[in-house]
């Protein structure tokens, strides 16, 4: 299972396009495929931490937890009613839903989403709670490649070749963190870097 999972995230690399290929033209090697794509995996997934991006398509879920847990629902806004969707860019909203105490679920469906704000946020239109709710739960999916966002932008592509690159040139010599700083690829990111919600 784990493997799997790793094989379906080195072949989602093309769609961040840092290939093996654009990291054998910048190394100017023809070396091993596999060490070229593990590098480039830890690089992505470095990227993705630091830029609290998803770079790779992936689903995330926000959970509130409701009065039995917080003494009333809790959302970043109790006058306004939204919550951030962290980790963009936002592709889809997926599930948006309540569970009561006995673990029922029960679709939200007064909401809006509010694109204009990175990351995006999920905008409730209509009045829910009681004392009954134990947790709300909002299911999305973000990534590059989608009707939002087609595709990694220029610098994001560059950043992760970039310390790959450094990586493979200096293998053993430092950990990926200090490779993203010492090859420039932080740097490159630039403004594409969001803040935590």
């Amino acid at each position: 299972m784990f493997q799997n999972g790793i094989t379906k995230r080195i072949s989602m690399l093309d769609e961040a396009g840092a290939t093996v290929d654009a990291l054998q033209a910048l190394l100017k090697v023809d070396d091993d495929e596999s060490l070229l794509q593990s590098l480039l995996l830890v690089a992505t997934e470095y990227a993705e931490r630091y830029l609290s991006r998803t770079i790779v398509s992936g689903t995330w879920m926000r959970q509130f937890d409701g009065p039995a847990y917080r003494s009333g629902l809790q959302r970043e806004d109790k006058m306004l009613r939204w919550a951030y969707l962290p980790y963009p860019p936002l592709v889809s909203v997926d599930k948006v839903y309540s569970l009561d105490t006995e673990g029922n679920e029960t679709d939200i469906t007064g909401y809006y989403v509010d694109e204009a704000s990175t990351p995006a946020r999920l905008v409730f239109t209509e009045t829910f709670g009681g004392r009954s709710i134990a947790q709300v739960r909002i299911e999305y999916t973000c990534g590059y490649g989608g009707e939002y966002a087609p595709g990694v932008p220029y610098l994001i592509q560059q950043g992760i070749l970039q310390h790959a690159a450094y990586m493979y040139e200096h293998r053993g010599d430092c950990g990926a963190e200090q490779a993203a700083k010492l090859s420039g690829a932080t740097g490159t990111y630039g403004m594409y870097r969001v803040g935590l919600i």
